[in-house]
């Protein structure tokens, strides 16, 4: 996102540098070979592109570009086509996530209001795998492999309890909807919008994994800072000008001196 900022506002060589990077960006995010990824970042652009009328014209040649770099990518590289088909039709992730789902939500009901604990899940949460009646029982925990659960909603829900869920989630809601919603300057505006495509990206994102990584956290909430540093503040003329305003006398005090 901030090199698309960087190509709306550079000239010269650097606006190139800046291309160079936001096509780099879209195949370095195909070729992460994650489902989730695909799903949040086109979510994001679209989201961001609706959002602002002014780039709603660039939302369908942003596709075909971004679709023909990809289309070259695989061409060039037939492995990364190789492993892309077998990304696209694997199974088991899909499997995981739903038996990880089923037994996440029979820990909630289990406890409730306070959960079990704070990045406990993957040594309890055997106990509460079934077998379904549809797909093979995978993703559990083992000593040797403690797998995490792929759903960050419903990992917190589980460790933190619905108290503890609900706050994070209204803090996420407060601070970045406070910093996407609300007045900005026009050279902020930009940074407005690519917050609200990375803030998308994160909420999507976290369905489908556990956002393990500080990284990830670190852009979300140094992006909303930024807007919110830039935001106008609110005139405090009129009680600067009170405070500065010269006591008035007493009016016996007048009436002798005269």
């Amino acid at each position: 996102m901030a090199a698309v900022i960087a190509v709306s506002q550079w000239r010269g060589r650097r606006r190139c540098l800046a291309g160079a990077v936001v096509a780099l960006s879209a195949l370095g995010t195909f070729l992460s070979l994650e489902r989730g990824v695909w799903i949040a970042a086109a979510a994001g652009v679209a989201v961001v592109g609706l959002a602002a009328p002014e780039l709603r014209r660039w939302l369908l040649p942003a596709a075909v570009t971004f679709g023909l770099l990809i289309g070259g990518a695989l061409v060039v590289f037939p492995s990364v086509a190789g492993h892309a088909t077998e990304r696209t039709a694997d199974q088991l992730p899909l499997w995981d996530r739903e038996n990880q789902t089923a037994a996440a939500l029979r820990m909630i009901a289990a406890k409730p209001l306070l959960g079990f604990g704070w990045d406990n899940y993957a040594h309890v949460s055997s106990d509460y795998f079934r077998q379904a009646g549809s797909y093979p029982m995978t993703g559990f925990s083992t000593s040797n492999n403690p797998l995490p659960l792929h759903d960050t909603y419903l990992s917190n829900a589980v460790e933190l309890g619905l108290v503890g869920s609900l706050l994070w989630l209204s803090s996420l809601i407060w601070g970045l909807g406070g910093a996407a919603v609300g007045r900005v300057s026009a050279e902020l505006r930009p940074w407005r919008l690519g917050l609200i495509a990375i803030a998308v990206f994160f909420c999507v994102l976290a369905f489908f994994d556990p956002l393990q990584q500080n990284f990830t956290e670190l852009v979300l909430w140094s992006w909303a800072g930024l807007v919110l540093v830039g935001r106008p503040r609110k005139a405090r003329e009129p009680v600067e000008r009170r405070a500065a305003a010269p006591a008035r006398e007493p009016l016996s005090g007048l009436i002798g001196a005269r």
